[in-house]
């Protein structure tokens, strides 16, 4: 493993950067000098899991990111400043695939659960027949009664339905009296 100078590297994608100059080269071996620093603190870290692409591409990420927000004014190397972004990268990276490392593979719940949920034959049947008698009052209706009859089982009061309709609360009040009404006869 081919140990690279971060903050030379970084120095000259910076140069190159301020030129307008293409720093694709010095960027690819500034990458490379990090994916070996972080395929090094995994190995420290004794780390054996099959996730390292994914740790070395939020690792780079991290690099990126602190090209961006590094103050040379602020005393610290970037080599340490990045060093410091690569830590907290593995560490969060780690932590959030431990997290989905422990979660079920499926979440079905056994067949005892269902049981109870199953409907009968008489359920089926009753439940056919209220949607018969529904459709037969809903098709008795006129077009106002269906709408608020509608906004009424969508979980409206009174009063909202009588604001989308442009109604008073009173006029809602006598529809729903005529729709019982028709529906006792």
């Amino acid at each position: 493993m081919e140990y690279i100078d971060i903050d030379q590297k970084y120095d000259a994608v910076m140069q190159k950067k301020k030129v307008n100059k293409n720093y694709d080269l010095e960027l690819s071996e500034l990458l490379l000098g990090v994916d070996n620093v972080t395929t090094k603190a995994l190995s420290d870290m004794d780390y054996k899991g099959n996730d390292t692409d994914i740790i070395i591409q939020d690792a780079r990420r991290a690099v990126i990111a602190a090209m961006d927000t590094y103050n040379k004014d602020g005393g610290a190397k970037f080599s340490t400043y990045v060093y410091t972004r690569i830590e907290y990268a593995i560490s969060t990276t780690l932590r959030k695939i431990n997290s989905s490392a422990n979660k079920a593979l499926n979440n079905h719940k056994p067949i005892d659960y269902y049981e109870d949920r199953i409907p009968s034959g008489d359920d089926i049947e009753e439940k056919y027949n209220n949607t018969k008698r529904i459709e037969q009052a809903m098709a008795g209706m006129t077009q106002e009664e269906r709408e608020v009859v509608t906004l009424f089982v969508e979980g409206n009061t009174y009063e909202e339905i009588a604001k989308k309709i442009h109604k008073t609360k009173k006029d809602v009040d006598n529809i729903f009296l005529r729709i019982r009404k028709r529906n006792k006869s």
